[in-house]
């Protein structure tokens, strides 16, 4: 399983993540800041990596939900990650941990699911998905 960690997160939390022996990759490796939304998750969603931003804004942004769903991407949006420390995304992927592996392992793609600190995942619903 493949983490993918889009611009919103830098380096520091996919960095960590891999001396932790996880698969993460970080969005500056392969996109500079200023490609598009569709054109990153068109690649990602080509090579099967999971997707975790914390922008929020994803959930309602038309034209990333079409990419997502036309490329087929598993995409988590950390809520409440963008302004903290790194360490609040870390604590919400290891609370939610085995949701994420039995979504990136079980689910049908596309799909967008919320991960919160104290409150269980909640999907999103996609155009033209139920």
């Amino acid at each position: 399983m493949m983490l993918f960690f889009d611009r919103t997160f830098g380096h520091r939390l996919p960095d960590a993540l891999c001396l932790l022996g996880l698969a993460a990759e970080k969005h500056d490796a392969y996109f500079s800041q200023d490609t598009s939304d569709e054109e990153w998750l068109a690649e990602v969603g080509r090579r099967g990596w999971a997707v975790f931003t914390s922008d929020k804004r994803m959930a309602r942004n038309q034209m990333a939900l079409s990419a997502i769903a036309d490329h087929s991407v598993g995409c988590f949006i950390l809520c409440g990650a963008g302004h903290r420390p790194r360490w609040f995304g870390v604590r919400i992927l290891a609370r939610n941990w085995e949701s994420i592996e039995r979504l990136v392992e079980g689910e049908e793609r596309p799909f967008l699911c919320r991960l919160y600190i104290r409150q269980p995942p909640k999907s999103v619903g996609l155009p033209g998905f139920t």
